[in-house]
């Protein structure tokens, strides 16, 4: 306890500090272990200088009967100045915080190789723990993954490899904990990574599966055995959750901990009981896609056999007002899905998917509805990885068509509600996969005769897509960017005027009737910039000069305003004539965007000044730090440079030379005037540009 201070300082000596395997070390945050608990320290822990929020730290150590150790060696200090948070870089052990820096074992230097640490972060608070990684560098083959909880027994949510930053991480408990890894090879390691420590929000509520009803604002959601444990076999439960205040409920399930064993099955209705829509039928391999109810109640029932378990999944579920407007994004993997709107992926999305799978999917349209896939890409690894589609609900249904390389499927129906997706792909190469659209079809359905085209315009162009539909009554239309529906777009046609990048995306449109809709094909807009020029700034010549005027290289044509066809046009002050002249360039990019630039040129009559002044030649101009002069035979003259005010800021006398150096770099960027006098009395008079 600190004598007359206001808090108590105990800095550790890391050289000094050792404790056997099965010995612990624990210190509060006050005067006895009823204190807030700040850190657990292990072997193989490093211990943070610890500043007491109060006058007293307390310390308990416990060993068990094998090895001994070191043991520590502290100094403690009395101070009145709070302790700043400290450095947590990774160990072993637990620590209690609510701010602080978390790096890899190496803090200011490179992670050490051959590390296999687990490290465990509790909020001090009691709230919800949130790390922000501001860095992250870890070499081939080192990764560092992190569970949300107490332990590794608890979900993981991330594993990091090279190149993939965390981000933002936040329990959804107290805890967090982290497992870092590096291999043996000292040409492997990097910097590692560093992450803002807080505490966030409070902890989210726990509902285990199981036969009953519950209110949801903001939850986790786990099987019957909740976050640690395995689901048990011989289950069958059906639990039915509601929004509490809110319209709609949001799942998001967690990819790193949803797993099923072969027998068991996962089913979830889209309202207040298992007569509800289904929304899908998942088994062993299946993804749960993330999606919103539409309406206030969701339904699940678990089912487990007499055989195998495995670990379930876990899911986060909120309330929200926002109705759900983008389809869901469907990965290829197992089991069933219903479905009238949704996006269809290989394994990975915008990815490469993944080699050496054997997967079967069915589709069902909702609500009694043919099914309909319009595939907007298609790549796999020549006939080695192939994808099979059936016109039913499994893979004894008729066969549509075997898909490989870049053979598109184009548009299939089924000829009733279900269409059933077999992939196979081997250990060797991969592609991209594909992108494929759902919608369905009813009775009379309206139906998309002319589909909207790819396009690819100039930044301020104008784009019009436009489609045709047939079908009964009245046909709506509604178009639609990267899945959200654009307001007001409920025609036929869509005109964008004016595009910027902003405007770039996925473009298809949704026609309705009565009896149902279709959706057209995706239309990707693409908007390219417009070429880059400049000339420079208006200039002021005399009649004996000329200037050379740059538009810059890689463009597809030049149009200037004498009619040349090249990247750079002379200037003949001489031939242009006195006065004020206007030169143009029109330029076009492989893109075919087309962008000018046009410069001012004033010529002045230099009748009667000395030839060897009119020859001068003034470089660079613009210039930035040195301005060169060079006439044509040595000189007797006077240099000045005046501002635009006529105020004189440089003088220079020049005798029996040709080459003149000015230092200019002290005077601000502007336009100046340089004046040169000869012995004759003739002037000479040019505007320069100081950058």
């Amino acid at each position: 306890m600190a004598d007359t201070a206001q808090y108590l300082k105990a800095d550790f000596n890391q050289l000094g500090y050792d404790i056997s395997s099965g010995d612990t070390l624990w210190v509060y945050d006050g005067a006895n272990t009823n204190a807030p608990l700040l850190g657990v320290y292990v072997d193989g822990s490093q211990i943070e200088t610890r500043t007491s929020s109060g006058k007293a730290l307390t310390f308990r150590f416990k060993s068990d009967n094998t090895d001994e150790s070191t043991g520590w060696q502290a100094e403690l200090t009395g101070t009145n100045t709070p302790g700043t948070p400290p450095y947590y870089d990774m160990s072993s052990g637990e620590r209690y915080v609510c701010s602080g820096i978390f790096r890899d074992d190496g803090g200011n230097s490179d992670y050490g190789i051959g590390k296999d640490l687990v490290q465990t972060f509790s909020s001090y608070d009691g709230n919800r723990m949130k790390f922000n990684f501001n860095m992250f560098d870890l070499d081939t083959y080192d990764y560092l993954e992190i569970y949300d909880g107490p332990s590794t027994a608890y979900p993981k949510i991330g594993h990091h490899e090279y190149g993939d930053n965390p981000g933002v991480v936040e329990s959804s408990g107290r805890s967090l904990t982290f497992k870092f890894y590096s291999n043996n090879s000292s040409y492997n390691i990097g910097p590692g990574w560093e992450a803002q420590i807080s505490c966030a929000d409070t902890v989210l509520p726990v509902i285990n599966m199981d036969d009953q009803t519950d209110t949801v604002n903001h939850c986790m959601f786990y099987d019957h055995e909740g976050a640690q444990n395995d689901y048990s076999s011989y289950s069958d439960y059906t639990h039915t959750l509601i929004a509490d205040t809110a319209a709609y409920l949001s799942f998001e399930f967690n990819d790193l901990h949803t797993e099923f064993s072969s027998g068991d099955t996962l089913w979830i209705y889209d309202g207040p009981s298992t007569n509800s829509q289904l929304l899908g039928v998942f088994v062993e391999g299946s993804n749960i896609e993330d999606f919103t109810s539409s309406s206030d109640a969701v339904t699940l029932r678990f089912k487990s056999d007499h055989a195998n378990t495995s670990q379930g999944w876990q899911a986060e579920i909120q309330q929200t007002d926002q109705s759900p407007a983008a389809p869901i994004q469907y990965s290829m993997s197992s089991g069933i899905r219903y479905t009238c709107d949704g996006i269809f992926y290989d394994h990975k999305g915008d990815k490469d998917y993944y080699n050496d799978k054997d997967q079967t999917q069915t589709f069902i349209a909702k609500g009694g509805q043919r099914l309909k896939v319009q595939f907007n890409n298609f790549e796999t690894y020549s006939s080695s990885d192939y994808l099979k589609i059936y016109d039913g609900m499994n893979t004894s249904a008729n066969l549509l068509g075997t898909y490989d390389g870049t053979t598109n499927p184009g548009t299939l129906k089924a000829s009733d509600s279900a269409l059933t997706f077999s992939f196979h792909s081997d250990n060797s190469y991969t592609a991209p996969g594909w992108k494929a659209k759902f919608s369905c079809i009813n009775i009379n359905p309206p139906t998309i005769t002319q589909q909207p085209s790819n396009q690819q315009v100039c930044k301020n162009d104008s784009v019009i897509f436009n489609i045709k539909a047939t079908g009964a009554d009245t046909i709506q239309y509604q178009w639609k960017k990267d899945g959200n529906a654009l307001t007001g777009e409920d025609d036929s046609i869509l005109v964008i005027a004016g595009v910027t990048a902003a405007d770039a995306g996925d473009y298809y449109c949704v026609v309705n009737n009565p009896y149902g809709s279709d959706s057209s094909q995706i239309a990707d807009l693409q908007v390219f910039s417009l070429p880059q020029i400049n000339l420079g700034n208006d200039t002021t010549i005399s009649t004996s000069q000329e200037i050379v005027l740059d538009a810059g290289s890689g463009f597809k044509t030049y149009k200037w305003y004498n009619a040349a066809g090249s990247s750079t046009v002379s200037f003949d002050a001489d031939s242009a004539g006195t006065g004020y002249h206007d030169a143009w360039v029109l330029v076009t990019d492989t893109n075919m965007c087309t962008n000018s630039d046009t410069v001012t040129i004033e010529v002045f009559d230099d009748t009667g000044i000395d030839k060897t002044v009119k020859n001068l030649k003034v470089y660079p101009n613009p210039a930035r730090h040195k301005l060169n002069l060079d006439f044509k035979k040595e000189m007797n003259a006077e240099v000045s440079l005046l501002n635009m005010q006529g105020k004189l800021l440089l003088t220079r006398q020049i005798e029996n030379r040709k080459n003149v150096r000015l230092d200019i770099s002290g005077f601000s960027a502007g336009i100046y005037n340089l004046i040169i006098y000869n012995l004759n009395g003739n002037l000479f008079s040019l505007k320069i540009e100081k950058k």
